[in-house]
């Protein structure tokens, strides 16, 4: 561990430095990550606040590591005009350890959802095999798509103008492939 995490293992040991500090470095942590994640899209702050429906001086205000009067709704706002998800939660001490000494902008970049590779994968899949579909004047065929969670199921269909499977698993017509990770499955299959 770093100088700096044995450190604050002693001064936190006093309560009043403990959330001092943790109010402090989330302030600044917070108007940080929005500077960031702006400059990772490469987005000026007048964009951003015209994505954010506020004015270009109040992403200023917030991109101050002094600035210590957040909001949620506020957040919330900037969290969905930046494409990622405003998360908050009740922490142990020693959570904050790493997140101090890891404190970058590495740290601190998120993928907007377009780019998040959670969700790449089924539109990397669809894009093969819509690759491997070719166009014909005597059939009607759609690529279904259905992915799901033990939280619940989304589908997704994919239908194409008059195509025919060209060569994705011989003369068969139906798909079946299923992919388990995580609670996670995906059934992909061509209907004619």
């Amino acid at each position: 561990m770093s100088e700096l995490v044995e450190r604050l293992k002693k001064d936190f040991r006093d309560e009043d430095y403990r959330y001092a500090y943790d109010e402090e470095f989330s302030n600044s942590r917070m108007a940080t990550q929005i500077k960031v994640l702006r400059e990772q899209q490469e987005l000026k702050q007048a964009e951003l606040a015209e994505l954010a429906d506020m004015k270009q001086s109040r992403i200023s205000e917030l991109e101050n590591v002094n600035y210590n009067s957040w909001s949620i709704s506020t957040l919330r706002r900037l969290a969905r005009a930046l494409g990622v998800r405003l998360s908050f939660a009740f922490e142990s001490w020693g959570e904050l350890l790493p997140e101090v000494d890891s404190f970058g902008r590495k740290a601190l970049e998120r993928p907007r959802f377009e780019k998040d590779p959670a969700f790449q994968e089924e539109s990397q899949t669809a894009n093969v095999l819509s690759k491997r579909v070719a166009q014909s004047a005597s059939q009607q065929t759609a690529l279904q798509i259905v992915s799901g969670t033990t939280s619940g199921v989304i589908q997704t269909s994919f239908a194409f103008d008059r195509p025919r499977l060209a060569d994705v698993s011989g003369p068969q017509t139906r798909i079946h492939k299923i992919l388990e990770e995580a609670d996670v499955w995906q059934k992909i299959r061509l209907v004619q």
